[in-house]
């Protein structure tokens, strides 16, 4: 082996053993922390949506290097199927929504309790009605934040029950009705015989009655069901009248969020 070649072959190792220095001597880049985000179990499948969540998740990233927000957008028609295996799979989202109580319930036991969470970063819940933060309190903790809470409603026509002699719908959960002079449980039961009352014919006859004639209904009566979390929940009942016009506005009662 030639001088020269020596010379250059120790050049090389040098130079090789400071490139290994530095690359050794260099910080790793930091790894950013994955946050994976579920959307689907509610609302949230719709275009628009998508595009405002997309939005959200963006600037989050961009605001910060050591989070890495993921979006996870399911149908909504199979976000339950999604989910149930994600979790059995070891690999549940870290955070679901925007989801309903009845989308929720669906996963009792399983949501992260984050009073914790609350306090150390210190979130102002405060901002929200007391009452409002309890419903999203269970015997696992907090297990949830209030975000678009929609009310469920009842509306009734006044006039049909006073023309019926019954007294108005309950105004609140749990509250008794008074039917033939006792207090009853406001139930689906309860609420198929008024509306059996409150079914009336030209000759004045109403639904239980045999001779009711279906075809020449002069009011009627039509019930939608509205989702809750209590035990009991409430129908949301529209009474129409088909052939004359009321004289009263119907009466809305607020129930608890759905």
């Amino acid at each position: 082996m030639n001088k020269h070649f020596r010379k250059m072959l120790s050049l090389t190792v040098v130079a090789a053993t400071v490139l290994l220095m530095v690359q050794v001597a260099a910080p790793a880049k930091a790894q950013k922390t994955v946050v994976t985000w579920f959307v689907g179990l509610g609302t949230g499948g719709n275009s628009e949506q998508k595009i405002a969540q997309e939005k959200v998740v963006a600037d989050f990233n961009a605001s910060q290097d050591a989070i890495e927000l993921k979006l996870n957008i399911a149908d909504n028609k199979v976000a339950n199927d999604v989910l149930s295996t994600l979790i059995a799979s070891g690999d549940a989202p870290d955070i679901i929504g925007p989801v309903g109580f009845e989308g929720s319930n669906r996963y009792s036991g399983q949501w992260l309790d984050l009073t914790s969470l609350v306090e150390k970063t210190g979130y102002d819940m405060k901002q929200f009605p007391e009452a409002l933060v309890n419903l999203y309190k269970t015997p696992a903790g907090l297990v949830g934040i209030p975000f678009a809470v929609f009310p469920g409603l009842l509306y009734y026509n006044v006039d049909l029950f006073d023309e019926a002699g019954l007294a108005y719908p309950p105004a609140n959960f749990d509250e008794k009705y008074t039917l033939d002079g006792k207090e009853v449980d406001w139930n689906y039961d309860t609420m198929a015989e008024v509306a059996k009352r409150l079914t009336v014919d030209t000759n004045g006859n109403d639904a239980p009655a045999p001779t009711l004639t279906p075809a020449r209904l002069r009011s009627s009566v039509s019930i939608t069901s509205g989702r809750c979390c209590a035990p009991k929940c409430p129908p949301s009942v529209v009474a129409n009248s088909g052939m004359r016009r009321p004289t009263k506005s119907p009466c809305p009662r607020t129930g608890k969020p759905n």
